[in-house]
């Protein structure tokens, strides 16, 4: 099963202007957000690197400088990793659980004196 990011019909690919009235930590958050929805959402680095492409040049048109565009993938790709891998060591946590649950290994407490 594969999965891709998807858009309405009525997207327009406009995203808060650089040229807004809004700080820099701000237009970093949106770029950085961006990323990670498209790292957990695309099953694969194909689908993955076509909405990056995408959304480079959606940015550009924004009016986005490149220096800010590569900084707030750079801060996205760092998040998107931990929060997958949070989420691979839970699954493997789960699998473990439940192996141990389906051996019926019985809980023993051992005092030691």
């Amino acid at each position: 099963m594969t999965r891709q990011f998807t858009k309405k019909p009525t997207n327009t690919d406009l995203y808060l202007l650089y040229e807004s009235n809004q700080c820099r930590k701000y237009k970093l958050g949106l770029i950085s957000s961006i990323i990670i929805r498209i790292r957990l959402i695309c099953s694969s680095d194909e689908f993955a690197n076509i909405e990056l492409k995408q959304l480079k040049s959606t940015l550009h048109d924004n009016g986005y400088p490149d220096h800010l565009i590569r900084r707030g993938i750079r801060e996205g790709e760092v998040i998107a990793k931990k929060m997958i891998n949070k989420q691979q060591n839970k699954n493997i946590d789960n699998i473990a659980s439940t192996i141990i649950k389906k051996e019926n290994i019985p809980n023993h407490t051992i005092l030691w004196t």
